[in-house]
C-alpha cells in the first residue's frame, strides 16, 4: 500500500533535512527496488533515494530471528520437545 501525499512528503522533509547534518537508520524487510512502490510518486521516490541510497551501509542480517528463536523456545517447552538449531527459512515455512 503506498504512502499518502502528506506522509510522502513528511518522508522527504525529514531525509532532506537530516541530509549531512545527522545520521539516519532505515530498518525495513522492503527491498530498495520496492521503495517506488511503497512510496507512491515516481518523482519523491527518487529524490528520497537520490539523498538515502549512495551512502547508505547496508548490514544485511542472517540467522534466526529472535522471534523465531522465542517461539521456538515456548513450543519446546509447551510440547516437551528439546528444541533444535533450524535455521529461519525452516521456521518461516513451518508456520
Amino acid at each position: 500500500m503506498p504512502l499518502d501525499a502528506q506522509d510522502r512528503l513528511s518522508l522527504l522533509e525529514i531525509v532532506e533535512d537530516r541530509l549531512g547534518h545527522h545520521a539516519t537508520m532505515i530498518a525495513t524487510l522492503i527491498p530498495v527496488a520496492q521503495w517506488f512502490d511503497v512510496i507512491g510518486d515516481p518523482t519523491i521516490a527518487d529524490a528520497v533515494c537520490d539523498r538515502i541510497v549512495p551512502q547508505a551501509i547496508r548490514i544485511p542480517l542472517s540467522g534466526m530471528s529472535m522471534r523465531a528463536i522465542k517461539g521456538q523456545r515456548e513450543l519446546s517447552e509447551a510440547c516437551a520437545i528439546p528444541a533444535t538449531g533450524v535455521d529461519s527459512r525452516s521456521e518461516v515455512s513451518m508456520m
